[in-house]
């Protein structure tokens, strides 16, 4: 896969960023649910937008009825995704309603999550990132990933994706993956920044 347009120092330097927004949701979930999170070291990965469906399943795989939460990026080309399964999010959101209004707190909680990830980024390199679009799907995500990937291969046909993983537990148990989406063609947004303070 061609990753000429990132250097494997600016992929270190993104992971290490991603895992600065990650610790941040971390800690707002901390004071929502009192359990403390381990964070595995995220994975920086370089994927083409047509393997990006099979990347995403083997991740889905590992929960049982899994649900997903897409919030594209303003001020680049990208998205974070939540992926983890309805029991995980019912406990982290203390929920126990159904159906619209299950979904509702779950579009209001996992928007400030994701909102500190992006503050943790944006605070960090000085970006002007923002929440754009989000939408939560239930079971395997297809129809919603499918259609997020679409956009990135009709919009950047000759880039490919960097994709960063970082993986929340409790104790032995995952709860939840986090991945940021980017597309190569935009990654100058976030390296530029992050090589200045190299």
């Amino acid at each position: 896969m061609d990753d000429s347009l990132i250097t494997p120092q600016e992929k270190d330097g993104l992971a290490e960023i991603c895992n600065i927004g990650a610790s941040k949701t971390s800690s707002y979930l901390t004071e929502k649910t009192g359990d403390k999170f381990q964070m595995e070291v995220p994975e920086a990965n370089i994927i083409r937008p047509q393997d990006f469906i099979n990347f995403y399943s083997d991740i889905t795989d590992n929960f049982d009825n899994p649900l997903t939460v897409v919030s594209s990026l303003e001020g680049t080309e990208g998205s974070i995704i939540i992926s983890s399964s309805e029991e995980n999010i019912r406990y982290l959101l203390s929920t126990k309603k159904k159906g619209d209004d299950f979904k509702k707190d779950v579009k209001e909680e996992f928007n400030e999550a994701v909102n500190k990830y992006i503050q943790g980024m944006n605070n960090f390199l000085g970006l002007q990132i923002n929440i754009g679009e989000f939408k939560t799907t239930y079971k395997y995500a297809g129809p919603v990933i499918y259609q997020k990937v679409k956009e990135f291969i009709r919009n950047n046909q000759d880039t490919n994706l960097f994709v960063t993983v970082t993986s929340l537990y409790i104790g032995d148990e995952k709860i939840l993956d986090l991945l940021m989406v980017l597309s190569l063609n935009e990654i100058e947004k976030v390296t530029d920044p992050l090589n200045e303070m190299i």
